[in-house]
């Protein structure tokens, strides 16, 4: 089968059609295939009794088993009620197939081609993205595969942005494993999703890939690029992303220091939740609305933290009324330069949040 070829399935058979009626999966009929990959098929169909666009992902039940199943089911319905996706899940013979309204409009990933995005539309963008995951996360449910491909702009505007594909494609890349992921998909894992360090996969993971899709807008390139998928899993590990100054000089400092949060490679270094990102992206488009070019902005202090005190920072009193006195001193005019460094998870951007 290929990409375009139109197709019926019925009973989880596969049947090129060359033009007749096509039968249906689960009651849609199906008229293309839009994408193959990790063992789902996405189609674009129809609903007979009304004629409305759909999108339908299916894939082997057998694939699935109980407990995802079960999680699967939990997740759209959790979708319908929180971002009334409209999303509808049923069995069809072998295959379990999720339905889903077409959006029309351009993705993101075919705008990118023509340029990077203003500032101004970056922040729209990802407040639309992460205010979806504000309604979704305190729930239990991620999207997984937050990329450009997966946000529809509608008439190709920033600011009517809709994300897409929830539910089981995210499943499938979990399944798959990293042998499997296209190097496209490996440029928007977060490092704990790509398994490259040991930390259970949470909303933090959702954040991280929303700062690579912001970073990518603004500069038109994505912050990690590699010829094979573990290249690009490495610099996702180790490698810090190229200064977005470089590619969008007039991006505003603030909004540089919220992705750069966002893509902080120890979960425990970025935002904690999307509440806390997206109150920071709003004070940023408000300034922006009003002119202001460098919004004075504490990144993330009105996000909210699990734990009174990260793990990472307990044992640096020291170093802290070290600081401490630097700044003292140059407040009363005398200047000065202090570096702290340390490798990646011992705590430095908690040292200074402390600090602030």
């Amino acid at each position: 089968m290929a990409v375009g070829e139109q197709v019926s399935v019925k009973g989880g058979q596969v049947v090129p059609q060359g033009g007749g009626v096509r039968v249906n999966v689960g009651g849609l009929l199906t008229t293309e295939i839009l994408e193959q990959a990790q063992g789902v098929t996405t189609y674009r169909g129809h609903r007979p009794e009304d004629g409305s666009a759909q999108v339908i992902k299916t894939i082997a039940a057998a694939k699935l088993g109980a407990t995802a199943r079960a999680r699967l089911d939990y997740e759209v319905e959790v979708l319908n009620q929180e971002v009334a996706a409209a999303v509808h899940l049923g069995t069809d013979g072998p295959l379990v197939f999720v339905a889903r309204p077409f959006l029309s409009g351009v993705t993101l990933e075919n705008r990118l081609t023509h340029g990077s995005l203003p500032a101004a539309d970056v922040v729209s963008l990802a407040i639309t993205i992460i205010g979806a995951l504000t309604h979704i996360h305190p729930r239990g449910v991620l999207h997984r595969g937050i990329k450009p491909s997966n946000v529809i702009l509608g008439d190709g505007r920033a600011d009517s942005a809709h994300l897409v594909d929830f539910g089981l494609t995210g499943f499938l890349r979990i399944m798959a494993g990293l042998d499997e992921q296209s190097l496209f998909a490996a440029e928007h894992l977060s490092p704990e999703q790509s398994g490259l360090i040991d930390t259970a996969i949470d909303a933090r993971s959702d954040l991280y890939s929303v700062g690579v899709l912001m970073y990518e807008a603004l500069a038109g390139r994505p912050p990690f690029s590699g010829q094979t998928v573990g290249e690009v899993l490495r610099h996702h590990l180790t490698t810090r992303p190229p200064a977005l100054a470089t590619f969008a000089p007039d991006v505003p400092p603030a909004l540089d220091r919220i992705i750069e949060r966002l893509l902080s490679k120890d979960p425990r270094d970025r935002y904690q939740t999307a509440g806390g990102a997206l109150a920071d992206l709003e004070v940023v488009a408000a300034a922006l609305a009003a002119g202001v070019p460098d919004p004075e902005l504490i990144v993330g202090a009105r996000d909210v933290r699990a734990a009174l005190t990260e793990p990472a920072f307990i044992g640096r009193t020291e170093e802290l009324a070290t600081i401490d006195q630097v700044v003292a001193r140059a407040a009363m005019g005398d200047g000065g330069l202090i570096l702290v460094e340390g490798e990646s998870g011992q705590g430095k951007t908690w040292l200074l949040a402390e600090l602030s």
